[in-house]
């Protein structure tokens, strides 16, 4: 058993610690599977999403509010696009019979300046979560032909989907080991760095999902007691395990 610990696992990717340790390890490569300990709820998630960030831009024309026919305004033009974004249905890929779920979501808009000023710039930046079988980089083009010839856009940060690896051998025994069930990852995780570099990865862990990024996060200590039964047969069941 191998251990890995690392700075900023919650990105961006750029900054994310552990690229540069699967750099400068190359026998961290022969690994047979990573586990993210990821909370999880005891559950076994496969594969990850890939994410692209990105700012776009929507430029108009500054003018007084109480004369704006005399501007153009860059929230309305932002605002037709949320719409379209709004509208859109979110679109299930299945892969290894488990299904991933892509999105796109506006997450934060600046724009604007004095109150009775129309505005002539608004930047929005968009999540896109894609399925893993694409690059950081077609989803990117894909979500800049949406946005369409009326605004600019730039990618902040790229990172790359995880396949499940459903049918390796080691995935199998573990879900034999008392997980909580077994699912896709509707969200991007360090599975997708081992994936790249052929690792086969997981996400399985104790703590409380619905606790994740809340005030007084915390894990309940019966599911820490279930977790380490789960790797603990993990490693020392011989039915069916790859290990023997």
């Amino acid at each position: 058993m191998t251990l890995i610990f690392y700075e900023r696992e919650e990105g961006p990717f750029e900054e994310n610690r552990l690229g540069p340790i699967l750099d400068t390890h190359p026998a961290l490569h022969e690994l047979d599977l990573a586990i993210c300990l990821e909370p999880s709820d005891n559950q076994l998630q496969l594969g990850a999403m890939g994410s692209v960030h990105a700012t776009v831009t929507f430029v108009g024309r500054t003018a007084h509010s109480a004369r704006p026919w005399q501007g153009d305004n860059a929230l309305y033009k932002a605002a037709r696009f949320l719409q379209l974004l709004e509208q859109r249905d979110p679109h299930d890929v299945e892969l290894d019979g488990y299904v991933f779920r892509e999105v796109i979501t506006p997450t934060v808009i600046h724009g604007g300046g004095p109150r009775n000023v129309v505005p002539d710039q608004t930047d929005l930046n968009v999540n896109y979560r894609f399925a893993p079988g694409r690059t950081p980089e077609e989803a990117f083009a894909e979500l800049r032909e949406l946005a369409g010839p009326e605004c600019r856009i730039q990618a902040t940060d790229l990172s790359p989907a995880g396949r499940p690896h459903a049918a390796d051998p080691y995935v199998q025994h573990l879900m034999t080991c008392g997980v909580n069930g077994v699912r896709s990852k509707q969200a991007w995780t360090d599975v997708a760095r081992f994936d790249a570099i052929g690792v086969p990865g997981v996400n399985l862990g104790p703590g409380t999902a619905a606790q994740a990024h809340q005030p007084n996060e915390y894990t309940d200590l019966d599911q820490l007691v279930v977790g380490y039964g789960i790797f603990e047969r993990f490693f020392t069941r011989r039915e069916n395990s790859p290990f023997y």
